[in-house]
């Protein structure tokens, strides 16, 4: 990393100074500690920036995941009011068609009356006949 370059480069400058007999520890030290600090910090701000990644990610994902089952919900309830529409329409056809056949089997019954009311009236005048 850069920052440990420096932080080597600051040494060594203090420890060639100081072979020379000029201490500059007080202005080389301090600038030390406060690049260790420094990347103390930017690795606390680094590790901050990536569990907000991972939340906003973890909160997208969700949204995503919300959206498409919306989006699911809704096309199955589209699908299934299209299904009762279609439904509904042959019901009512289908009770039309019923209320038909209703009308032409009671007229069919009514004839089958009359026929067997005939046939009766028919046989009584046959017994009759055969009577005399």
């Amino acid at each position: 990393m850069m920052d440990e370059d420096i932080i080597v480069t600051l040494k060594r400058s203090n420890d060639l100074l100081m072979t020379f007999g000029n201490d500059y520890s007080d202005v080389f030290l301090p600038a030390i500690d406060e690049i260790k600090q420094l990347r103390k910090a930017m690795d606390v701000q680094g590790n901050a920036v990536k569990v907000l990644h991972q939340a906003e990610t973890s909160k997208l994902n969700h949204l995503r995941k919300t959206a498409q089952e919306a989006y699911m919900a809704k096309m199955t309830l589209d699908s299934e009011r299209e299904a009762n529409r279609i439904l509904t329409d042959e019901i009512e056809q289908l009770r039309l068609a019923n209320s038909d056949l209703q009308m032409w089997f009671d007229y069919a019954r009514a004839e089958c009356d009359k026929l067997q009311a005939e046939v009766l009236k028919l046989r009584e005048e046959l017994n009759e006949k055969e009577k005399e």
